[in-house]
């Protein structure tokens, strides 16, 4: 069966049956399917803005794992951002050729949190460098 939206229940609801729970266990195994049939899965986001001054490529992470691999052509420097705003951004070393940096040194970086990375031309959250 393929991908359904789940229902959502909460505390007391009188709905919550077996029939509207395979949905949960239908959704999962057609998730499964599309990852073990080599489909790419991917929780991270790339979104380029004009502002006037220049392009801006700018990826988006939901920290999951322990490495950044990503490259620059275009001669920036790659930054390591807190959307939020509340901790000090990341300078990456200066590379032009795929790179992997160690996570696990950026402090305000915990498991789930979103974070961005901005000034190259690729990046990508790995288990292993």
């Amino acid at each position: 069966m393929s991908y359904q939206v789940p229902p959502f229940f909460k505390h007391g609801d009188q709905t919550a049956s077996a029939a509207n729970f395979q949905k949960y266990s239908d959704s999962l195994n057609a998730l499964y399917a599309a990852a073990a049939s080599g489909q790419q899965m991917v929780i991270d986001k790339r979104i380029v803005t004009e502002d006037g001054t220049g392009r801006e490529e700018r990826f988006y992470f939901v920290h999951s794992w322990r490495w950044l691999w990503y490259w620059t052509t275009t001669g920036q420097t790659g930054t390591i951002v807190d959307p939020g705003g509340t901790s000090g951004d990341v300078t990456l070393p200066d590379v032009t050729v795929m790179t992997a940096y160690d996570l696990s040194g950026v402090t305000w970086l915990t498991q789930g949190a979103i974070y961005s990375v901005t000034g190259v031309d690729y990046a990508a959250e790995d288990y292993e460098a």
